[in-house]
């Protein structure tokens, strides 16, 4: 057991470059030294092995290499010296994604190559237009705004600078209310903005603390304001709602919130992204949304996108985490989970997760994992992946053990 402990890869979790660029992958690889590849050994690189499965490099079958790849690859590394090191020349935002390596020995022991001469593990790249440097999420903005065409509705709006685009999700009381992104209308979701309509018609269901939240690859931020509605008269909140305050200690970072749309200014006009409705609580004047207008021909293939992963604790004979992923796409996308770059679950294989704590369950668009006997080790940021024939994305969340 311990010569078959030996076998391993090596490299970053992740990597970020600039577009046009040149970007080393540092990977180094090891076998139990029973093993005798005097025959040589083979390299190969992939890009999303549980999707696509992209030949990237292929020392021994060039032919197989994917044409985008063929002449932008080159092993820099020498395998006879465990070395694994990759160049991918002139990166595109295209070639984000997740990479795996994975090497054979040549007529190696038959029982060893049975189970162990092919090696799987992943890095997570991630390229960025030249023409705008990657940054974490900034200059968070939560706002209040009052709208009072057809029926008064409040409407929160959340937006960052952020490169990539960050994901935002708006919550009240710990639940989430919206996340973004999402789909929304008939347009394109607008990247780092996140807006939401509230029925002032149970005014009093909607006053409370609001928080916002911006996440992406490089970082975190969160803002919050405090929603209290009052009609002009003063009064009870209720359909002649007039304004809506946040409250002075929560004032945001840009001006104190709170401002009306102008008279005759319609409400695109402040671009802030798609607009999420929710229900009304089911008070007087409820609206519901109009069902989706019928299609004749199938929809297009779309990329996945409103990629978002949750993680929740429950007290179910013992300690048990959940993380959830769910993504918008079509065709359905193939999910995966990952820790710490190891792969802890697959919609395509949810086998991958089997053993005494770990469970995994998939659904449309849907992955879920269960982790029993939940301890420390499992504290880590976990990673999940979308892929379709369209394109791919990911999200990841941190695991707080320790949280309620």
């Amino acid at each position: 057991e311990q010569v078959l402990g030996s076998w391993g890869v090596t490299y970053p979790e992740a990597l970020q470059g600039l577009t046009g660029s040149c970007v080393v992958i540092p990977c180094t690889f090891s076998y139990p030294s029973s093993v005798s590849a005097s025959a040589g050994i083979v390299a190969i690189w992939y890009k999303d092995f549980d999707g696509q499965k992209t030949v990237v490099y292929h020392s021994a079958a060039q032919d197989e290499v994917d044409g985008r790849f063929r002449s932008r690859t080159r092993l820099l590394g020498d395998p006879a010296e465990h070395n694994c090191t990759l160049l991918l020349r002139e990166v595109t935002t295209e070639d984000s994604g997740t990479y795996r390596f994975r090497f054979e020995i040549v007529n190696g022991d038959r029982w060893s190559a049975a189970y162990q001469n092919e090696w799987f593990s992943s890095i997570q790249l991630l390229f960025f237009p030249l023409a705008s440097s990657p940054d974490p999420p900034r200059n968070l903005r939560l706002k209040a705004f009052l709208e009072t065409g057809e029926g008064p509705a409040v409407i929160l709006a959340c937006a960052v600078e952020s490169n990539p685009p960050a994901e935002l999700t708006l919550r009240r009381a710990g639940e989430v209310l919206a996340a973004s992104p999402a789909r929304g209308g008939a347009g394109r979701p607008e990247p780092n903005a996140l807006r939401l309509e509230l029925g002032t018609a149970v005014a009093a269901a909607a006053e409370g603390e609001y928080e916002c939240r911006a996440r992406s690859p490089l970082g975190s931020s969160r803002t919050s304001l405090h929603l209290r509605l009052q009609s002009e008269s003063g009064g009870a909140p209720g359909r002649d709602a007039g304004r809506c305050c946040p409250a002075a200690e929560k004032g945001l970072r840009e001006g104190q919130g709170g401002a009306r749309p102008k008279a005759g200014e319609g409400l695109a006009s402040w671009r802030w992204g798609p607009l999420l409705r929710v229900p009304r609580w089911g008070g007087p004047g409820a609206v519901a949304p109009p069902p989706p207008a019928p299609s004749s021909s199938p929809p297009p293939a779309d990329a996945p996108r409103g990629l978002s992963i949750r993680t929740f604790l429950e007290n179910r004979g013992g300690q048990v985490g959940i993380v959830v992923c769910t993504a918008e796409s079509h065709p359905r996308a193939a999910l995966a989970l990952y820790r710490r770059g190891h792969l802890l679950a697959s919609s395509r294989a949810t086998a991958t997760a089997a053993g005494q704590r770990l469970r995994a369950f998939a659904s449309y668009n849907t992955l879920r994992l269960e982790i029993r006997g939940l301890g420390p080790e499992d504290a880590a940021e976990y990673t999940c992946v979308a892929h379709n024939a369209a394109g791919n994305a990911t999200a990841s969340a941190y695991f707080d053990v320790r949280s309620e």
